[in-house]
C-alpha cells in the first residue's frame, strides 16, 4: 500500500515478483494496489499489463480493478481500450460506477470521440450509475473538440433539468464549444 500511496510502481513490481518467486499467489487487493502505483506514476502501460497478468493467473478484478485499469486508459489516452475494458467488465457482471463511467468518458473525449462519449453516458443513464459535473464536463469538451455545439448544448440542458452543478469549467467549455460553431449569440 505504501507503494501505491508514494507512486513506487517499480517496487510494488519488484515485489509482485517477488511473491512469485515465493509461489505466493497475489489477490485482486495486491494487483489493485500495484496496478494504482503504476497508474500514479504515469506508467499506464504497467498498469495494464498487471491487468493482463490478473486474467493469465485467473485472479478474479473486481470493480477497483476496472477503475484503476480504466484511469490508466485515461492517462495513456487509450480510448479504445477503455471501451475494451468496459464491455470486458459488463461481461463478468463487475458493476460499474461513476469513478470507473469517468475514466472511460474522459479517456474518449481526450480522444475526441463524442459519439462514443455520449453513449458512455447514455448507458450510465440505463444503469442508473450516476453522472457528475465532472463526467458532463468531459463529454461537452469531447463535443466541443469536434465542433459538436448543438450536442453541447443538449448537454448543458440535461445537466439543469438532472440538477447536476454546473462548474466555471463547464461554462468555459460550453462557451468555447459555441463560439467554434460559430453560435456567438448563445455565449
Amino acid at each position: 500500500n505504501a507503494c501505491r500511496k508514494f507512486g513506487h510502481w517499480q517496487k510494488a513490481l519488484h515485489l509482485m515478483e517477488d511473491m512469485r518467486g515465493a509461489r505466493v499467489t497475489a489477490s485482486t487487493f495486491i494487483y489493485n494496489t500495484a496496478m494504482s502505483a503504476c497508474t500514479k506514476a504515469g506508467q499506464w502501460q504497467w498498469a495494464l499489463r498487471l491487468m493482463e497478468d490478473m486474467h493469465d493467473k485467473r485472479v478474479v478484478p473486481d470493480t477497483v480493478t476496472y477503475n484503476v485499469a480504466l484511469s490508466a486508459c485515461q492517462k495513456g489516452e487509450q480510448w479504445e481500450r477503455a471501451l475494451q475494458l468496459i464491455e470486458d467488465m459488463r461481461g463478468t457482471g463487475v458493476s460499474g460506477d461513476t469513478i470507473t463511467y469517468g475514466a472511460a468518458v474522459i479517456a474518449c473525449a481526450k480522444g475526441e470521440q463524442w459519439c462514443r462519449v455520449l453513449q458512455l453516458v447514455e448507458q450510465m443513464g440505463h444503469l442508473g450509475v450516476p453522472a457528475n459535473t465532472g463526467i458532463y464536463t468531459a463529454a461537452i469538451m469531447a463535443c466541443q473538440k469536434s465542433g459538436q455545439w448543438q450536442r453541447a448544448l443538449w448537454l448543458m440542458k440535461e445537466m439543469h433539468e438532472k440538477g447536476i452543478p454546473v462548474d466555471t469549467i463547464t461554462y468555459n467549455t460550453a462557451i468555447s464549444a459555441y463560439q467554434k460553431g460559430g453560435q456567438w449569440q448563445r455565449t
